[in-house]
């Protein structure tokens, strides 16, 4: 079963207000969305905002303005590219799930995709060169959606090849448009900056393209756990899943999203690593291939979704394999109950700063969300070398109106080594997950 080791911090008071959403965000009406939103690519690249929001007022006559049209009102649209013609091509990911509402092509948007994300939120992707979808097909954040490009209107000469090559993303609630806030944690997007969906930033330039999770990790050699054991994962040897856990330990069907970790020793590089579920109620069992940021062995490999049969006891276990050998976990059983339709919903996630020294820089994790009731949040972190899943206690602090929460959390991480981090919140109803990250200390 799952281990934890448990530890809260009491966050000292700094004199001022929680700032819960930027002040402008209830000002002019437009409030946070309900659902967590990333930036449209995928990890290990940066994106440059080379436009931000227009205006809805009448005498404005830049391109992101408001047209008159459901669905075409670019008043808070955003546009991203690249230097030169490095764009042209990359794949597009959802900002957040959904199922694909309309495609099109042609006309000023170009090759362009619908996606209705529920609960009135949609999504707009414009100028692709091809379209990798179909009107109808279930897309998860770390689909692609198709190919950045330049059709439709578009403008610009940084790319000889292919002028004018750019995303354009617009975001719509009720089909109203609205701030597509926060994108990856972040508010208020600076034209000139670039971004990465982790949430980093930077304004001093091209950052490029980067192997995500990591920069020039060292061997962690500290593997003391918290309470003072000396469990750790042995990186030299045979392939082996070392360890297997769920996080969380419960939750309800169709709402609780689970996050299944393992932490896998090859000696060969990458294995391929594949977490196997059985449905009782079919008698099938179903693959799914888990993902990692780790670099080097131990890798810690995650997959991360919900489960739809309500009062049904899944099994579960991971299998490994390299080019030469292979491995499997035990079994384990985890149980989803009844949907309330409550679930707690995760729409901001941060950590500052982006990078850091291990035993020496104070880390600060914050996320923000809903909930129609007291919400408990915890703060996840899996280091690669220890066997387990540590958990944090979060302070929560509520809006006013009480209808936003934002949950902080502080500490030191000890070993140089790419961590894999996530938020779970739980209220009266139900529980659930924020996305699964990672963050390297030197």
């Amino acid at each position: 079963m799952l281990r934890y080791i448990t530890g809260v911090l009491a966050l000292m008071t700094m004199g001022c207000e929680a700032n819960i959403v930027p002040a402008d965000y209830e000002a002019d009406g437009m409030g946070g969305p309900g659902i967590g939103l990333t930036l449209p690519f995928h990890s290990g690249e940066y994106w440059n905002l080379t436009q931000g929001y227009g205006s809805n007022d009448e005498d404005y006559r830049g391109s992101h303005r408001d047209y008159g049209y459901t669905y075409v009102d670019d008043t808070y649209a955003l546009d991203f590219a690249q230097a030169g013609c490095e764009s042209y091509g990359k794949e597009v990911t959802p900002m957040a799930d959904g199922t694909v509402m309309a495609v099109y092509e042609g006309g000023g948007y170009g090759n362009n995709v619908m996606i209705d994300h529920g609960d009135g939120y949609v999504s707009r992707y414009a100028h692709m060169s091809d379209v990798l979808v179909s009107e109808g097909e279930d897309l998860k954040t770390s689909d692609t959606i198709g190919l950045v490009g330049n059709t439709g209107n578009v403008y610009g000469t940084a790319c000889e090849d292919h002028p004018g090559t750019h995303l354009h993303v617009a975001f719509y609630w009720n089909e109203e448009a609205t701030k597509p806030e926060p994108l990856s944690g972040v508010y208020e997007l600076d034209v000139g900056c670039w971004y990465n969906r982790e949430g980093d930033k930077n304004c001093d330039g091209n950052p490029g393209d980067y192997e995500p999770g990591y920069e020039d990790v060292e061997e962690a050699t500290d593997t003391a756990t918290e309470d003072g054991n000396s469990d750790e994962i042995d990186g030299d040897g045979d392939l082996e899943v070392a360890f297997m856990g769920i996080s969380p330990e419960e939750g309800t069907a169709d709402e609780t999203r689970f996050i299944w970790v393992a932490t896998v020793v090859s000696p060969d590089g990458k294995p391929n690593t594949t977490l196997y579920i059985e449905n009782p109620n079919d008698g099938q069992t179903y693959d799914f291939p888990m993902e990692t940021n780790s670099k080097e062995s131990p890798y810690v490999f995650t997959y991360q979704k919900t489960l739809n049969d309500d009062n049904s006891t899944y099994t579960y276990w991971v299998e490994a394999e390299d080019s030469g050998d292979s491995d499997k976990s035990g079994k384990e059983e985890i149980t989803a109950d009844n949907g309330h339709g409550n679930e707690p919903v995760f729409g901001s996630f941060s950590r500052s700063p982006s990078s850091g020294s291990a035993g020496e820089t104070e880390f600060k994790w914050t996320a923000g969300g809903d909930s129609d009731s007291d919400v408990e949040v915890q703060l996840c972190i899996v280091n690669p070398n220890e066997p387990m899943i540590y958990t944090f206690d979060m302070e929560v602090e509520w809006s006013d109106s009480r209808d936003w929460f934002e949950a902080e959390y502080e500490k030191m991480l000890r070993d140089p080594t790419v961590y894999t981090y996530w938020m779970v919140a739980k209220n009266d109803d139900s529980t659930n997950t924020g996305d699964v990250m990672s963050m390297t200390v030197e």
